[in-house]
């Protein structure tokens, strides 16, 4: 549906920010992936509960979204620290991106 398309863009906005923001590192690449890939499988279980009607999917529907934070969690954990944020942010500016810092 409309809903999903908007959901799966989401999660790339999520992906992108996650990997951008606080690395970029093959941490943070890797925890969004991750998020990514098991929040689609969760909707993909769904889909596939709605068709077939079977209980015993929501199993995997509820394991992959909470599944999900577990490499959002750890791209969290393995962020850059602050001051190196502030020499990606000089690198980027011809390209203009900023890093934002909390």
């Amino acid at each position: 549906s409309v809903v999903s398309a908007f959901g799966g863009f989401a999660g790339i906005g999520s992906l992108l920010r996650l990997w951008r923001n606080l690395g970029p590192n093959i941490y943070t690449l890797v925890g969004g992936i991750g998020f990514l890939a098991l929040a689609l499988t969760g909707v993909a279980m769904t889909a596939v509960y709605s068709a077939t009607g079977i209980e015993w999917i929501h199993i995997f529907i509820g394991g992959s979204f909470v599944a999900s934070l577990i490499p959002f969690s750890l791209a969290l954990f393995y962020a850059e620290p602050a001051d190196e944020i502030e020499n990606i942010e000089e690198e980027d500016e011809d390209v203009g991106l900023v890093a934002v810092q909390v």
